[in-house]
């Protein structure tokens, strides 16, 4: 590795004001991240699209970056977990619209069949308890293990106090560990509680 140190997010982000190329180190270090992210909170169907829609929202908003954090991961984050928010209603109200519709509507394709039946089948258990928490300490625990952030910078990417983060944490830690440990243990919490798919 060389000496020289690469330009921190703030500085690229600042640059990328006159110079629009600037912005793509900063989609090229955290692309990653923000697509295991939202890996993790939506599934894998809608990702790839998501991950774009957080970066093209990351560049059109620009220029309310906050240039005293030269690390642009929680900003991210805190875009991505909107996004992740937005896609979950949306696919709440298609839900709810087709239970409205009842029996009479259309059946499935054998495709669309096909294509549940390989999103079901390609859950790891992981997957699984992920679904089961409830959205909120999702969000969070996937923000700490998969974003790599630290509690401070997850109450930053949320909006939200660092005592509430850690809160948070803890209940998921708590109930995805109860989820990995006995069998059908997150299903009932998840039909109980609100949708997370």
């Amino acid at each position: 590795m060389g000496t020289t140190a690469s330009p921190s997010d703030a500085v690229l982000i600042a640059s990328s004001a006159s110079d629009a190329d600037a912005f793509m180190p900063v989609f090229e270090r955290h692309v990653d991240r923000i697509h295991r992210f939202l890996l993790g909170q939506v599934g894998g169907q809608a990702v790839e699209d998501l991950t774009s829609e957080v970066f093209l929202i990351a560049f059109r908003r620009r220029g309310d970056y906050d240039l005293r954090f030269a690390d642009a991961a929680p900003w991210l984050l805190g875009i991505a977990a909107n996004v992740a928010r937005s896609h979950r209603r949306r696919m709440w109200r298609a839900a709810a619209l087709l239970r409205r519709l009842g029996p009479d509507r259309a059946p499935d394709t054998e495709a669309e069949v096909d294509d549940r039946v390989t999103a079901l089948a390609s859950r790891s258990e992981l997957r699984q308890a992920l679904a089961s928490l409830r959205p909120q300490e999702r969000e969070v625990v996937l923000l700490s293990v998969v974003g790599e952030l630290e509690h401070r910078d997850i109450a930053r990417a949320l909006g939200i106090a660092e005592g509430t983060v850690r809160s948070r944490l803890h209940r998921g830690r708590t109930a995805l560990q109860a989820a990995l440990t006995e069998p059908g243990h997150g299903i009932a919490h998840h039909e109980a509680g609100e949708s997370t798919l």
